[in-house]
């Protein structure tokens, strides 16, 4: 089993901006994330496997709804969004994560289903 770290993302730093530029070179998207991350409802998680960034996600905390918004989600591996959900459900309990963007990769979809994801109006809805 991998050992998996998560740490909270407060402001880009440089390896967020070389680890978006593995998915696209031609974008910095550090002044979009850190615009995001000064509005205090809105978080970001970093995830290692073995010691190397391998994902990260930006949430945006409704405490009202009890709700988590998937702002944007970036992982080389997708093993990755299930730990996530391990963390989350520890410190979020009884909240929905809402995953409003289409899922196009396969792997991710069957993460998001072995979550027991429901399917509502294009999106997808977990109860932590």
């Amino acid at each position: 089993m991998a050992k998996i770290q998560i740490k909270y993302l407060t402001k880009p730093n440089d390896e967020i901006k070389d680890y978006l530029k593995s998915f696209n070179p031609n974008d910095d998207l550090s002044d979009e994330i850190a615009m995001f991350l000064d509005d205090d409802k809105n978080f970001g998680l970093m995830l290692y496997s073995f010691g190397k960034l391998s994902g990260f996600i930006l949430l945006s905390n409704n405490e009202e709804k009890r709700n988590l918004l998937v702002n944007s989600a970036y992982f080389k591996e997708y093993y990755l969004f299930g730990e996530v959900l391990k963390f989350l459900k520890n410190k979020f309990k009884y909240y929905k994560l809402i995953i409003k963007s289409p899922i196009k990769d396969g792997q991710l979809k069957v993460e998001v289903k072995k979550a027991h994801a429901i399917a509502k109006d294009g999106f997808f809805e977990v109860t932590l």
